[in-house]
């Protein structure tokens, strides 16, 4: 899912548990989640008050009530291999049985068993620290198996959840309505039954301009914009005095160029090639820096890690092994942006020749197709926990989000680790060994992290709540 998605998303689906905006746990489906004391049992217990949307694709059209079945089918939807389930690892092997049904040697994941209409037991292969988290990322939204046979291939374009909110129209590319789910279980602190508003109507707006054209004129009620665009409005006093303006994460999402590790390359000589354009262009990148976003020098942003000897991590010195025309180096981007132009500027530096191939569609389907050296990610993490990042380069999700086929054994042995401890000081002490792999590998040139975003609120806007980092309009109401 890109990030556009999850916005509209979050309010059609819901998972069993939901981030809060400042990143604790809430209870969404489940009404409630006992833990065995060895932590591999969750006996979870769902609220008894929630129905799917109304839909052909239920009896008369109108949406049943949510079930413990709906549960285990969704969690088989995600292990069916068809389904291509992007992120396969931070699921695989962790719920008794679901790797053999991912295989087909098992009809049912025999780790979940219903015990009533309204509960069920999901029973663990070994404690699994992340797994509360797991469950509230996008990727665990529960939908009713009616839907997903109704619609077949067309079903991500008629989506059947049980938010708050229900799609009614839809135009590829273009603009999205949707409308009231009056079956909707939530409501507010006063008791009131949401949600309050009677529709939502999503808009793609691709330039900046028009964007704050549209608000400025009352067609949009809400825009989000990145920090530097944040930056440059700061002194309208104006423009500030009219709208509100919410600040709505430290910055979660980082930008890199990551290398694509071809099998066959003459691997010495060509990590000699990548030490020198790491460091080089470490250097011209520092030069002009960006000032609304923070030079990033870790895959994971700061602010998740706690690392004791953060200089063990930084280990780019330019090797004394002549960079030659041997390699020709590829450069696969979706858009011209201004690191990409300092990257060019640092291979002919280097004389290193180069090509670079643009490719504003499909992009990350043509990293797979093209294999080039170097191409550009903006990664924004489903869920706050550094493990979502690290997912990016463990070699089981080659094909799939490891879109480098990067593989080294050490990182995916730690990786692994990483996921069942539960002691601080040794989580820490394995983000510093993977932070210091992925540099001494090269694996990928660190661009920045993504400052605070922000939405701009017409002034009638009122309780925009967010889960994580992304809008739920479920108490939003306009005065």
């Amino acid at each position: 899912m890109y990030g556009s998605d999850w916005k509209v998303a979050n309010n059609i689906y819901e998972g069993l548990v939901a981030f809060t905006e400042n990143n604790e746990i809430e209870f969404n489906l489940a009404d409630t989640i006992l833990i065995s004391a060895d932590k591999l049992n969750y006996r979870i217990s769902l609220k008894s008050n929630i129905y799917f949307h109304d839909n052909p694709c239920f009896k008369d059209g109108n949406g049943r009530r949510l079930n413990s079945e709906d549960i285990k089918y969704s969690f088989e939807r995600l292990a069916t291999q068809e389904n291509n389930f992007s992120n396969w690892e931070i699921i695989n092997n962790k719920i008794l049985g679901i790797t053999e049904f991912y295989n087909r040697k098992i009809d049912e994941i025999i780790g979940i068993k219903i015990i009533d209409s309204l509960s069920l037991n999901i029973q663990l292969v070994k404690p699994y620290s992340i797994f509360i988290k797991v469950l509230a990322s996008p990727n665990f939204y529960i939908v009713a198996k009616e839907a997903v046979e109704f619609y077949n291939e067309k079903f991500k374009y008629n989506p059947v959840g049980t938010g708050p909110f229900r799609i009614s129209e839809f135009t590829k590319y273009d603009n999205l309505l949707l409308v009231k789910n009056k079956n909707y279980h939530g409501k507010n602190k006063d008791g009131l039954r949401l949600p309050i508003l009677q529709s939502i109507e999503y808009n793609n707006i691709r330039e900046t301009e028009n964007r704050f054209g549209e608000f400025l004129k009352n067609n949009t009620h809400i825009i989000s914009i990145n920090n530097s665009e944040f930056q440059k409005i700061i002194n309208d006093t104006v423009l500030l005095k009219n709208y509100n303006v919410k600040k709505i994460d430290k910055g979660v999402g980082v930008r890199y160029w990551g290398f694509y590790f071809k099998e066959g390359k003459d691997s010495e000589s060509y990590k000699v090639l990548r030490k020198n354009i790491a460091k080089s262009f470490s250097e011209n990148i520092t030069q002009t820096s960006d000032q609304f976003n923070l030079k990033a020098e870790t895959l994971v942003p700061l602010h998740f890690l706690d690392l004791k000897n953060p200089t063990l991590i930084n280990n780019n010195k330019l090797s004394k092994n002549c960079v030659n025309s041997n390699f020709e180096v590829s450069i696969l981007t979706n858009l011209e942006y201004r690191d990409l132009l300092i990257l060019e500027n640092t291979l002919s530096l280097l004389k290193v020749s180069y090509k670079r191939i643009t490719k504003p569609n499909n992009y990350y389907e043509e990293i797979k197709n093209i294999q080039p050296t170097l191409f550009r990610i903006n990664m924004m993490p489903a869920f706050p926990d550094p493990i979502e990042y690290y997912s990016l380069f463990y070699s089981k999700n080659i094909g799939k989000i490891n879109l480098g086929n990067f593989s080294n054994e050490e990182f995916d042995k730690i990786f692994e680790s990483i996921q069942y401890s539960n002691n601080q000081e040794e989580i820490q002490e394995y983000y510093t060994k993977l932070e210091k792999i992925l540099k001494d590998e090269v694996a990928a040139l660190y661009l920045f992290y993504e400052g605070p975003s922000y939405y701009l609120l017409n002034k009638r806007v009122n309780n925009v709540k967010f889960n994580f980092i992304i809008p739920n309009y479920s108490e939003t109401f306009l005065n």
